[in-house]
């Protein structure tokens, strides 16, 4: 059974389920993703470039990956809502603040929460999603999607929002993989899996350049994960790996209702 606690204007999911750039996805709707968000830096004061995606969770804060923003001041960046295209339509909202997650360093704790200066309007194009409670656990091979406007198959980046199914990786073995990642050459870098992150992919399927920060959904419109990493996009044996959203919910909920 499905729970929903409303906090403000916060949905929080909580349940126990029943059950980068997009590689290998479809081209979608937007009203198929009404929360989705284009994220936006300026470069040279005049050239704004889509540079990672996020989720409108209330009607004025979007949930991205830290990594996305570092240490840099909100006037670098804005927000598209309500638009499938990454550089035209919908609304464009500047930003009023971003929060990175307390311990976030390097890809850990890859999660953000960017205020807009101004509420968003909610309509058929633009809404608020939900996001996964502390218990909203998926067993492995549990259908998910991702979504964004990064590279495709041909590595080509996508101006039309894009979409793919992808399962839930075994958390120990997506663990054991990237071990055994970092011990080949120049690879050493790479995060170890926690259980702050969740895995997910399909072999030729995945996020990919430019679709960090974005949702990977379950049920039409929980957030389960935040995009945060990838080896080749769309790798056979090093799923993407994802921010968890049901270890991170509650700091999510407080700092969202705070802003």
């Amino acid at each position: 059974m499905l729970f929903i606690v409303l906090i403000g204007l916060f949905s929080c999911a909580l349940a126990e389920p029943t059950e980068t750039r997009v590689v290998g996805g479809s081209s979608v709707a937007i009203e198929e993703y009404p929360f989705i968000a284009v994220v936006q830096r300026v470069f040279d004061e005049v050239w704004w470039e889509q540079t990672c995606a996020g989720t409108l969770i209330t009607q004025v804060v979007v949930l991205s990956a830290a990594h996305c923003f570092e240490s840099e001041p909100p006037h670098l960046w804005r927000i598209r809502l309500g638009s499938r295209m990454a550089s035209s339509g919908g609304s464009l909202h500047t930003v009023q603040r971003i929060v990175l997650h307390p311990d976030f360093h390097y890809l850990y704790n890859d999660v953000a929460l960017v205020r807009l200066s101004v509420p968003a309007v909610i309509s058929s194009t633009v809404n608020r999603a939900r996001i996964a409670g502390v218990n909203y656990n998926l067993a492995d091979g549990t259908v998910v999607r991702v979504a964004g406007w990064g590279a495709n198959m041909f590595r080509v980046s996508s101006e039309i929002l894009l979409s793919a199914e992808i399962r839930i990786f075994n958390q120990q073995l997506c663990a054991e993989r990237w071990a055994h990642l970092k011990t080949q050459p120049g690879q050493e870098r790479w995060p170890d899996i926690t259980d702050g992150m969740i895995c997910a992919g399909i072999d030729g399927v995945g996020h990919c350049s430019g679709d960090s920060g974005g949702p990977v959904v379950h049920q039409n419109d929980i957030v389960i994960g935040i995009v945060s990493f990838t080896y080749i996009c769309g790798h056979h044996k090093y799923p993407g790996v994802h921010a968890r959203v049901s270890y991170y919910s509650d700091w999510i909920a407080n700092t969202a209702n705070s802003l």
